[in-house]
């Protein structure tokens, strides 16, 4: 099931700020629950009370927001500001949202989107990540090893002979709506961005995920297939740059170990970071019993 808004394009022409503001505000609580929704964008939209900024308009790219996009192309050549795509949401353990557009139509660009979006991002409480395209691209030359790649996809074969491919898919979505949140707005920072070992996991599960969905889709009877034929083209086409970006990840973590003195891999630097927090509480074990000893025999 879509997520269907109760704002109608054709009317949003007379819709002051406040307004707008206060629905979109309920919007975006309802839509979070989807995990994702098609999104069209203006980075200088004019409201009935004289506000320009940002507006975006959530909901299933069909219908009265289609048609209102396509005309929207063609009246707005002079602002040249419109956008469409794909927004993402992820709910953290307190229940804040976070927000990712990533855009795939248009000549709307994420820094302006951005920049005059920030009194309708204030009103939200939150400021979404906004990208130009569904992944970023990253380096040729930036890419896994063959080993690496045949483990992934090997594990992810195993790990999928007992799902249906509906759920494979719904792994796959999870997996990649955590990417885009977490991982996409940091390879759009370039040399700005930290990386942390969180960071390649959820790049790792996310090309693990995009590796099961094909394998599983290979093996699925025709009608399935042809049920989750639309899915299948969207992962293929992302499939290779994932893991890209995983590799991306990998190398720059690679690259603070080295800073910080260790020549080892990141997994390694992994395994040790692990296996010094494992022995903490080893020696924190030892300690507690000698303590509770040591009030008995005084006892």
């Amino acid at each position: 099931m879509a997520f269907k808004s109760k704002i109608k394009p054709n009317e949003v022409k007379d819709m002051d700020f406040k307004t707008y503001t206060a629905t979109l505000k309920k919007e975006v609580a309802k839509a979070a629950k989807f995990g994702e929704t098609s999104v069209v964008a203006f980075s200088n939209y004019k409201f009935a009370c004289g506000h320009e900024g940002t507006l975006l308009l959530l909901g299933k790219y069909s219908g009265p927001l289609a048609k209102f996009y396509k005309e929207s192309k063609l009246k707005r050549k002079k602002e040249n500001d419109f956008a469409k795509g794909t927004c993402y949401f992820e709910t953290d353990d307190k229940g804040s949202v976070q927000m990712s557009i990533a855009l795939n139509d248009g000549k709307g660009k994420p820094d302006k989107l951005r920049k005059n979006g920030k009194a309708l991002f204030k009103k939200l409480g939150m400021t979404p990540h906004i990208i130009k395209g569904e992944l970023p691209t990253v380096d040729e030359d930036t890419q896994l090893s063959q080993e690496e790649v045949e483990h992934i996809e090997n594990s992810a074969d195993q790990q999928n002979d007992d799902q249906s491919l509906a759920k494979v898919a719904k792994q796959y979505e999870q997996a990649y709506k955590k990417m885009a949140n977490h991982v996409i707005p940091l390879i759009q920072l370039k040399d700005k961005a930290v990386y942390n070992s969180k960071h390649f996991e959820v790049a790792k599960m996310a090309f693990k995920a995009s590796a099961s969905f094909l394998n599983k889709y290979q093996e699925a009877k025709e009608k399935a297939q042809e049920k989750f034929s639309g899915i299948h083209k969207t992962v293929q086409n992302r499939h290779k740059q994932i893991q890209k970006i995983v590799a991306k990840v990998k190398l720059e973590l690679s690259k603070k170990a080295q800073v910080h003195g260790s020549t080892n891999d990141v997994e390694q630097v992994l395994e040790d970071v692990q296996s010094t927090i494992k022995d903490m509480r080893q020696k924190f074990q030892k300690a507690f019993n000698l303590i509770e000893k040591i009030k008995l025999a005084k006892n």
